[in-house]
């Protein structure tokens, strides 16, 4: 079988349709009641035909986790299942997944991260002191990809997550890893936040924020004071850390604001 278009082929694996309590015991679950959709549906394909570029590098017969609406789109009528599109040949349905559909490997059960990807674990630890509890502190750790072993943040809303055999992994794409081991990467930089009384005669509008550069990026020197998206970017124990496309310009001396 070839695929076309520059995309895989794929057969879904059904592996949210039932739990392995114990050895010996499986449980069927129905998912025609779940309304989310992430819980709903699969997120295992088997690759069945590869394109001509195969980007992804993957082979005839890999497992691979997957976006959930590769197989399955929303929920239709009388809660079924609707189908993406797809085409059935001796019985089975293939589905065409691009490659950014596509997350990472899952042969014999053991993640293998591809291009442009991280996998992450997600800790909460509760502080308790003398037995009263105080909110959460959040811990970040790269198991899988190029930052394996080491903690990061993220931009909001990175994590993906994707729970097989009873583990959760958190997929994460490598250009929203904004702060690894106590450095800034990518095209992100540190700021610190003005007050808002402080920053009045910056504002251009209610809901931008105005801030100092703690680090150089670009056009962007360190001491700048910027006008800044609010709600863009990730705290972090060195400074306010935000992507290079939240800076909306540079006031200059004060008085005169640049766009970028």
């Amino acid at each position: 079988m070839k695929a076309k278009n520059n995309k895989y082929l794929l057969t879904p694996i059904l592996h949210k349709d039932s739990y392995q309590l114990t050895d010996d015991i499986v449980i069927a679950i129905d998912k025609s009641f779940e309304n989310n959709l992430r819980e709903r549906n699969p997120q295992l394909g088997t690759v069945e035909a590869v394109p001509d570029n195969n980007f992804l590098n993957l082979k005839v017969g890999d497992v691979v986790a997957c976006n959930h609406f590769t197989f399955y789109g929303d929920i239709g009528q009388d809660k079924a299942f609707t189908f993406r599109d797809h085409f059935e040949h001796e019985g089975k349905k293939y589905f065409p997944a691009t490659e950014f559909q596509i997350f990472f490997k899952y042969n014999d059960k053991q993640p293998e991260v591809l291009s442009g990807y991280i996998l992450c674990e997600y800790n909460i630890e509760v502080e308790e002191h003398f037995g009263v509890y105080f909110g959460e502190k959040e811990s970040i750790m790269c198991t899988h990809g190029i930052y394996a072993g080491k903690e990061v943040l993220v931009l909001k809303n990175a994590m993906y997550l994707i729970t097989l055999d009873k583990k959760e992994y958190y997929k994460v794409r490598e250009d929203e890893v904004v702060w690894v081991d106590g450095r800034v990467v990518g095209d992100n930089l540190l700021v610190k936040l003005l007050p808002e009384k402080q920053h009045e005669i910056y504002t251009l509008k209610t809901n931008n924020q105005t801030a100092i550069a703690l680090t150089a990026l670009n056009n962007i020197m360190v001491g700048d004071v910027l006008q800044i998206y609010r709600n863009q970017g990730v705290e972090t124990p060195q400074g306010y850390c935000i992507p290079e496309h939240s800076v909306i310009g540079i006031w200059q001396e004060h008085t005169q604001f640049v766009d970028l």
